[in-house]
């Protein structure tokens, strides 16, 4: 009889798939536009970098600030929104504020108009 074939933890089967579908689909056209090697050697001939058709010219920026884990990213987020309303109140405060002091202003006015406007209508007093 023949032994039973004990595989060791290391060992793997192999499985080999055949995919052989006929004529690839792939569009191999685009390859020199893709690979990295290939834009950094074009950049250090030409100096300038390929646009892309959605964007126009390639943006860099310092995304430094971006770095980190998610919940850093929700905190900075809940306190940058806390910070801008802030920032709202008070604007809306010291807009609040000016307008207050306009209407003090015209009340002023108002009632200085009325007092002149009084004072010409009472004939002088005669001795």
């Amino acid at each position: 009889m023949d032994q039973p074939n004990i595989r060791k933890p290391w060992q793997r089967d192999r499985v080999v798939n055949d995919m052989n579908y006929g004529e690839s689909v792939t569009d191999t056209s685009l390859g020199n536009d893709t690979d990295v090697n290939k834009i950094v050697a074009r950049f250090a001939r030409t100096g300038t970098l390929p646009e892309t058709p959605h964007t126009g010219q390639g943006q860099y920026a310092d995304v430094c600030g971006l770095q980190g884990d998610l919940t850093d990213m929700i905190n900075k987020k809940t306190e940058a929104l806390a910070e801008l309303k802030t920032l709202q109140a008070e604007e809306q405060k010291q807009k609040n504020q000016q307008i207050n002091q306009k209407l003090q202003e015209l009340e002023t006015l108002k009632q200085q108009q009325k007092e002149s406007e009084q004072a010409a209508e009472t004939p002088p007093a005669t001795d």
